[in-house]
């Protein structure tokens, strides 16, 4: 601002859905991290039942008395574990590194689970959210704030939330801190209202400009009847084509 590249009086924070480059297959869910942090803690000094399981998962030991010696814990993690499970339990049978490495996931698991939801093991941040055609995946919500003047961004955080609803004073108050004033107004649409969240952001001198409901609704009515007539567009379009190419040879 002390050079005038940042005029902060007007902001607009909009939020971003982004791909998560990871398996939407490799996941967990929180009773099952919860089972394998237990199970590890618990046996990782039982040397007897370490070497066992090393020789069953590691080295393939297709031995029956192994098998009938195993059977109890094995249908225990075919109860409490999915596929991911298992293959971070194998990864900790391997050596002590290894072991403290998937510990160290199971922790950055455990921080970023929202209720019964599940966990990717390979991205824990990312969450299963729609993107901007509707599609499920794991996903992130990226949130930027960018000032009206030279469109500078101001602030920008990836958020666990699935939709912007939670967002608007965590976008006010960072931009409050960013440009040291709460003196300033912020633009967003209608996914962020949130009257809890909106009254506390008017009690400082921050103002919020969001479109209501209708004017949304309109908005994103008018934007799926746009996709629509431009589909249909494409296709009298392929299929005036098509006539003409056949009229053009007769014989195809």
């Amino acid at each position: 601002m002390a050079i005038e590249l940042i005029d902060g009086k007007i902001v607009y924070g909009d939020g971003t859905i982004l791909k998560a480059w990871c398996n939407s297959f490799k996941k967990m869910y929180p009773y099952e991290i919860n089972y394998l942090k237990k199970f590890l803690n618990n046996n990782v000094s039982n040397t007897e039942l370490w070497n066992k399981l090393k020789r069953y998962f590691i080295n393939e030991d297709d031995d029956e008395k192994l098998k009938e010696e195993l059977k109890e814990i094995l249908n225990e993690f075919n109860y409490n574990l999915n596929s991911s499970g298992i293959h971070l339990l194998k990864l900790s049978l391997i050596s002590s590194r290894n072991l403290k490495k998937v510990i160290g996931r199971i922790q950055l698991m455990e921080e970023n689970i929202t209720g019964e939801n599940s966990i990717s093991i390979i991205d824990p941040e990312s969450r299963h959210m729609p993107d901007k055609k509707g599609k499920m995946g794991l996903n992130y919500n990226y949130q930027t704030v960018t000032d009206n003047k030279y469109g500078f961004r101001l602030v920008h955080y990836i958020t666990n939330n699935t939709n912007d609803q939670k967002e608007i004073k965590r976008l006010a108050d960072m931009t409050t801190k960013r440009i040291h004033t709460d003196n300033f107004i912020i633009c967003v649409d209608n996914g962020y209202w949130n009257p809890d969240q909106l009254k506390e952001i008017l009690k400082s001198n921050t103002q919020v400009v969001m479109p209501d409901d209708a004017d949304a609704s309109r908005k994103t009515k008018n934007t799926k009847q746009k996709q629509i007539r431009k589909k249909t567009k494409t296709s009298k379009q392929r299929r005036k084509t098509e006539k003409q190419r056949k009229k053009t040879n007769p014989k195809e």
